[in-house]
């Protein structure tokens, strides 16, 4: 079974290859439309051939996507449809042919006719040697093609017109990406079938996605699911046997998409939830700070208590960061007052100028006025990196006094 294994790995990295550019083109549903289109090819292909012949097969596949993508430009340009509806008019009619012409054959006396069904959701174990060999000729031929063409492709997936101007030849790439799709979507069916296709295609990229924003990386990431994917896929359906192979790929590589929304490092979910989680306590801490430098700066107190902090920052979190602020050295308790650390008063004294630095800006450069600039400041005031807090002291720490005429500290 070997030879089965290797086959899926191929189908996987044509897939995950022509599905990263069907993402970043935004052709994600022109795939599936294509896909439902392979059956009807397969179909008719089976009918004048008259046996099942996987060159003959493939060919019919590949013509059908042929028509079904010209036949959705046509709507798309010459009938007042908009895409989305152009796309489901002819994914809808071309499965429903499919799905006619496949009942239809049923009746007639042709041998190996029962096997056509495993197209619908994809069999894993009717791949032959001699499949695994076309499939291999075929994604290595799609790789080197997208090798070679990289740079055009990336131009013309995300500016056409500069591509176009740069002197790339456009048609002839495009047409060029066109064939290799379509030749991978026929691929795609023998391991998923025609229904789910474009789970193969787009999800692995989608899953990719949220791990990287360069184009190179995702392409490899997208393959690694699309492979892993395929593998597992694979071996679920040879354990359960009554199950096809297409909605066991599909499904782990939902599986490894879902992971990716959880557990990636920058977009996903809990990694957002972390960064927003740190962001609270850090406004929360913030909001200490100035109270304190507040209370000094109005009534001259340097102490207070637990309910007058959470009076004025009015955070359900001010004494946790109380106890983690103790913990770093930036305040002290004694007898239920709270008392700022000479460390904490740095730190107060820092927040509190950049706070006034911020409506210095917002009055001078925005001409608002001074009862409009704290509540801009409030905001901007947790968000801003390093390097611009620098750029407000270069530009505006020589002032005195804040739009308040309060002194800048």
């Amino acid at each position: 079974m070997w030879y089965v294994y290797l086959g899926l790995v191929c189908i996987a990295i044509a897939a995950a290859t022509v599905g990263t550019f069907l993402v970043i083109r935004r052709q994600a549903l022109v795939s599936d439309a294509l896909a439902h289109a392979v059956l009807p090819g397969i179909v008719f292909a089976f009918l004048l051939v008259g046996k099942r012949h996987l060159s003959a097969l493939f060919a019919g596949a590949t013509l059908s996507t042929f028509i079904a993508y010209y036949l959705i430009d046509w709507l798309q340009n010459h009938t007042p449809l908009k895409s989305d509806s152009a796309i489901g008019s002819v994914l809808a009619g071309a499965f429903g042919i499919g799905i006619a012409a496949l009942t239809f054959l049923q009746k007639l006396p042709y041998e190996g006719k029962a096997g056509l069904n495993t197209f619908l959701f994809g069999n894993a174990a009717a791949i032959l040697p001699s499949d695994t060999l076309l499939f291999a000729l075929l994604a290595c031929t799609i790789l080197a093609i997208f090798l070679l063409l990289f740079r055009y492709l990336t131009l013309i997936s995300f500016d056409k017109f500069f591509a176009f101007s740069s002197g790339i030849p456009v048609k002839s790439t495009e047409t060029l990406f066109l064939i290799c799709s379509f030749v991978v979507i026929v691929m795609a069916t023998y391991a998923t079938g025609v229904v789910l296709t474009v789970g193969l295609l787009i999800i692995p990229v989608v899953g990719a996605r949220l791990w990287t924003y360069r184009l190179k990386p995702l392409w490899g990431i997208a393959t690694l699911i699309a492979i892993l994917a395929t593998l597992l896929g694979t071996y679920c359906s040879q354990q359960r046997p009554y199950m096809p192979t297409g909605p066991w790929i599909v499904i782990w590589a939902a599986f490894f998409a879902f992971a990716s929304f959880l557990f990636s490092p920058k977009q996903g979910i809990i990694a957002r939830y972390l960064q927003h989680k740190r962001f609270r306590h850090k406004q929360c801490k913030e909001h200490i700070l100035k109270a304190f430098y507040k209370l000094w700066e109005d009534q001259q107190q340097k102490s207070c208590t637990l309910e007058t902090l959470r009076s004025l920052c009015a955070s359900p979190l001010t004494k946790k960061i109380l106890k983690q602020m103790k913990k770093d050295g930036l305040i002290k308790e004694k007898q239920s007052y709270w008392y700022l650390t000479e460390k904490g008063w740095e730190e107060a004294i820092k927040v509190v100028r950049l706070h006034r630095l911020i409506e210095l800006y917002m009055a001078e450069y925005a001409s608002l006025s001074p009862e409009q600039v704290h509540s801009y400041a409030e905001r901007l005031e947790h968000l801003l990196p390093e390097t611009l807090q620098q750029e407000l002291e270069r530009m505006l720490g020589h002032r005195k006094k804040d739009p308040h005429e309060k002194p800048l500290p």
